[in-house]
């Protein structure tokens, strides 16, 4: 910002210096003055080729009045600071962006590095289930459940509400999961995809809004025909907290 200003500065001393009359001669101070113009973009190549062309100059040349001279200092320099600090507040930006997303990347890239050489097992979830296996190789196992995350009370981790349970869960393009029940009625709501659920015998399809309910501890087995997400929810915070939630898995 400092040389911005000397520049505002220095502009405006050459133009207290050349405006002093109505009219001065296009000589070297005319040049100078044209230079510093042309250099900070207030007129352009072709206006100052026209300009220096000239045998003398006047205010009206740079779009002022006559009797208005005393004001083109301060115009000139109102010019040249605007368009100074608008280049260089683009410059500041695109290399803060730049900066930003290299330590995102930096940092991501560090703690999956961090992840793959500390953590002994290795997790993933396809159409067969959960696969675990051991980075040595030496062990690995595949568990057809289902994939469900809990919302949670960020105060406590618990429930996301008292009596109220929210649950997520993903199923793989393909996915069969194994048979289950519970004793909480569970309310489940397609958010994407499209697959099957089997609730005891009866088989009801879904696809993204559809609504559908599972009765307690009625089994269940979700199939998905392209990849799903399925929303639900249930009294199971009320049922943990009298000791009567179960779970029965195959």
């Amino acid at each position: 910002m400092t040389s911005m200003r000397l520049r505002s500065i220095a502009l405006h001393f050459i133009f207290a210096a050349t405006l002093s009359a109505a009219t001065f001669s296009a000589l070297a101070a005319d040049q100078a003055l044209l230079d510093i113009l042309l250099g900070n973009g207030v007129i352009t190549q072709a206006q100052y080729v026209e300009l220096m062309k000239k045998p003398q100059l006047t205010s009206q040349d740079f779009g002022l009045p006559a009797t208005d001279l005393a004001v083109a200092p301060t115009q000139a320099e109102n010019i040249v600071d605007e368009k100074i600090e608008k280049a260089l507040d683009e410059k500041f930006a695109a290399r803060d962006k730049v900066i930003d997303d290299d330590l995102d990347n930096t940092i991501q890239d560090k703690i999956a590095a961090k992840i793959e050489n500390e953590f002994p097992v290795k997790a993933s979830y396809s159409k067969k289930g959960f696969r675990l296996e051991t980075r040595d190789g030496n062990w690995q196992t595949n568990l057809q459940w289902r994939a469900q995350m809990r919302y949670t009370n960020p105060n406590d981790g618990g429930h996301a509400m008292p009596t109220i349970g929210a649950f997520i869960q993903l199923l793989p393009k393909g996915f069969t999961s194994k048979r289950y029940r519970l004793t909480d009625a569970t309310v489940f709501v397609c958010v994407e995809g499209k697959g099957k659920t089997r609730i005891g015998r009866t088989h009801l399809e879904w696809g993204p809004s559809d609504i559908f309910v599972a009765p307690s501890w009625h089994p269940v087995v979700h199939e998905a025909s392209a990849e799903s997400v399925l929303f639900s929810f249930s009294d199971r915070p009320v049922q943990e907290k009298l000791g009567l939630w179960r779970e029965n898995r195959g």
